[in-house]
């Protein structure tokens, strides 16, 4: 289930770019944020992401490139960097009731 994409908090109390079990973890669930890239994006195209690399890519979904629902590239860029996504988390199928 996707909830959205962690922001990055540069006050961490430890070395290193992640979280610990119990941290507070800020999240952007809707609306746009910054992300790195490996490469190449075109804007309105699906974001995934690589496990492998442990980045933002607009390469076809794979064993290790994941596609993740609601994300699209905000804007054009090339090489490798940042670029803004826009975040729209799906909501939740709703079972009907009879």
């Amino acid at each position: 289930v996707f909830l959205g994409v962690v922001e990055a908090m540069p006050n961490l109390p430890r070395p290193g770019d992640g979280y610990a079990r119990y941290d507070n973890v800020p999240l952007c669930d809707m609306g746009v944020i910054a992300v790195e890239t490996e490469g190449n994006v075109t804007k309105g195209v699906q974001a995934r992401w690589n496990t492998a690399t442990r980045k933002w890519t607009a390469a076809a979904q794979s064993v290790t490139v994941a596609t993740v629902p609601g994300c699209t590239f905000e804007e054009t860029a090339t090489a490798p960097g940042v670029s803004p996504v826009r975040v729209r988390r799906p909501n939740p199928a709703t079972i009907a009731m009879s």
